[in-house]
């Protein structure tokens, strides 16, 4: 269910960015949904809380990659967006990735407790949704709204 709620918006946030929706508070709002669905983890252990929880980590997972693809050509301008820009965030997102599934075993081992891992992730996303609404307001005062 997740994947296909983040495929789907996936799609709709690709149209929000072309028609102006500015990227830097999308991104923001999506990290910090996901952030929150981590931190809310002791509490989502029944069944309607549980899948409420995957649909909003859905949405936000969906939100997420589609504005950092958008970054370089709302950071650079659509024309001056080269390979390298995507490379940088690809680094960055792919780390990410990564890191994760190695470290959610590691924070079961030790704990012991599946939803000890809801306030490592949460603060690990909530330091990276601090970093996106930083860049959110970055590019707010650059003016931008979307790509060229």
């Amino acid at each position: 269910m997740p994947v296909v709620i983040l495929i789907v918006v996936g799609l709709l946030t690709s149209t929000w960015i072309r028609r102006g929706v500015p990227v830097g508070p999308m991104l923001a709002g999506s990290m910090l949904l996901q952030a929150a669905v981590w931190w809310a983890m002791p509490w989502t252990e029944g069944l309607v809380a549980g899948v409420v929880s995957l649909l909003l980590y859905g949405i936000g997972i969906g939100i997420t990659p589609v504005c950092l693809f958008a970054m370089p050509s709302t950071i650079l301008g659509s024309k001056r967006a080269g390979p390298g820009a995507f490379a940088a965030i690809m680094t960055g997102r792919n780390l990410g990735v990564l890191i994760g599934p190695v470290l959610l075993p590691q924070v079961l081992a030790i704990t012991g407790v599946w939803s000890a891992s809801g306030p490592v992730f949460g603060a690990i996303t909530t330091l990276d949704a601090i970093g996106g609404v930083l860049l959110a307001v970055g590019l707010a005062r650059m003016g931008r709204r979307g790509p060229d």
